[in-house]
């Protein structure tokens, strides 16, 4: 490189305007992706709950009937029912388990212990409380989601 091209180099601007505008165009996406995530999330409160393993539906749970009912009787096994929690236990069948707890009164769901791995990122995962949140562990390939509502067809959904 020769000395001239460098002292160009050193006498140019730290930025050019197309340098600011690819900045300024990054900025703008960003900041509406953020804004579009957090606005368009469904805080609506949830009806129930499901627990699936590997894709396929092992419980669900309704808080208005306060009734529930597990497809694979193989993997969940129910600790305690009172008025105001229900405890469970999903198990694989190779070993491992997720302690599960129901809170009826505050309609929240929230895994409180697990062997999944050593960080156990099921277990600091926050409690389900509405249709916008999910808790996964994924080493027992384990997804605990809400149950959205379903419309009947008589009932008026305004759009």
């Amino acid at each position: 490189m020769s000395l001239k091209k460098i002292g160009q180099i050193k006498e140019g601007k730290w930025f050019r305007v197309w340098d600011l505008i690819v900045y300024g165009v990054i900025a703008v996406t960003v900041a509406a992706l953020f804004l579009s995530v957090f606005l368009t999330r469904d805080s609506s409160p949830a009806s129930g709950i499901r627990i699936t393993y590997a894709g396929a539906t092992v419980f669900e749970y309704d808080y208005s009937t306060d009734k529930y009912g597990s497809v694979n009787a193989g993997c969940i096994e129910i600790n305690g029912d009172s008025d105001e929690k229900l405890e469970l236990t999903f198990r694989l069948n190779g070993g491992g388990y997720n302690r599960v707890v129901i809170d009826k009164k505050n309609r929240s769901v929230k895994v409180v212990d697990a062997d999944c791995s050593a960080r156990k990122d099921c277990v600091y995962s926050p409690a389900i409380t509405d249709n916008s949140l999910i808790i996964c562990c994924t080493p027992h390939k384990m997804i605990i989601e809400p149950l959205k509502r379903t419309f009947k067809d008589d009932e008026d959904i305004i759009i």
